[in-house]
């Protein structure tokens, strides 16, 4: 089974910066699902790196988004080239290794 997650909640936990068009609900969701666990933002950094190997594994392309060059001034924009580049939207499927345990 898979969900679909808007382009801006999949580079957030992939880069680590919060870029979802959904804010911080986008980026938990994210994790949420694809860890499969009840996220605790104070551990986001343990979910990160496991939400984001199961994401590459499934869309490798996305290895070379580089939001470093991101500003507030060109935000909009750059959200743009990503939708042209990979989707508005990506289909991702839960982590189905066991569900790593935080804390």
């Amino acid at each position: 089974m898979s969900r679909s997650f808007h382009i801006s909640d999949v580079i957030s936990v992939l880069s680590g910066r919060n870029l979802s068009s959904r804010g911080l609900d986008g980026v938990i969701d994210t994790l949420r699902y694809v860890t499969g666990a009840d996220v605790q933002t104070v551990l986001l950094p343990e979910y990160f790196e496991t939400a984001k190997a199961a994401i590459l594994g499934q869309h490798p392309q996305l290895a070379g988004v580089d939001p470093r060059r991101l500003s507030g001034d060109n935000f909009e924009e750059w959200l743009e080239e990503q939708v042209v580049d990979f989707g508005e939207t990506l289909e991702l499927e839960r982590f189905v290794s066991e569900v790593p345990k935080f804390g």
